[in-house]
């Protein structure tokens, strides 16, 4: 009878749990995922501004772009390939927090790709597509992509469809929880909200 309880995971397994935070870029050629947006930038549920990985490999956000990055900054993939000490820029990012089929449960998705936002501009442009602040999108997407390194494409299928009472009813249980700011900080957005009266990020 093995020493370890059932929720161990062996060394040599790859299995690291299910992530909290979901980015396009795992999709592989053909592969597509299912999100549904939960709340807004003004329920502190959705984000955006500029980030780049440290020397150490540390992501940061900020608000607004960096000033003085330069020295904290990390290679970029053709500086650490060819040892070049080519250094990386910051980049602009929408992250979200959405229900995401595929991992049937709440996840932060980060979307840094400039065809995807374009897309889902586009989407929250049509009149009846909405997001009520706090609440769950009236609608689902459909992110499919295609193709490999720079031939990659995206596209984003929205479907028009109220969720599900019982999604609903997760949303509102842990909505408070997900705070999306702390991001910019490097808190933990599952923390919940801070308290009143606190530093505001």
């Amino acid at each position: 009878m093995s020493i370890f309880p059932s929720n161990y995971i062996s060394a040599s397994s790859d299995e690291t749990g299910p992530s909290r935070y979901f980015k396009l870029g795992k999709l592989k050629d053909g592969e597509s995922t299912t999100i549904r947006l939960c709340g807004t930038f003004v329920s502190e549920h959705a984000i955006c501004g500029y980030s780049y990985f440290t020397m150490e490999g540390r992501p940061r956000r900020f608000p607004t772009y960096p000033k003085n990055y330069h020295d904290d900054i990390g290679l970029t993939y053709e500086g650490k390939k060819n040892n070049t000490g080519e250094k990386d820029k910051p980049s602009f990012f929408l992250s979200w927090a959405c229900l995401r089929k595929e991992a049937e449960d709440f996840q932060i998705i980060d979307i840094s790709q400039k065809k995807v936002r374009e897309q889902i501009e586009a989407i929250l442009d049509m009149e009846d597509y909405a997001i009520k602040d706090g609440e769950m999108a009236n609608f689902y997407l459909t992110i499919k992509r295609t193709g490999a390194g720079l031939d990659t494409n995206y596209t984003v299928v929205p479907t028009l469809k109220v969720a599900a009472e019982a999604d609903q009813q997760r949303w509102a249980e842990v909505r408070e929880s997900i705070f999306l700011p702390a991001l910019y900080e490097g808190g933990d957005p599952f923390g919940g909200r801070p308290a009143e009266g606190g530093e505001a990020c």
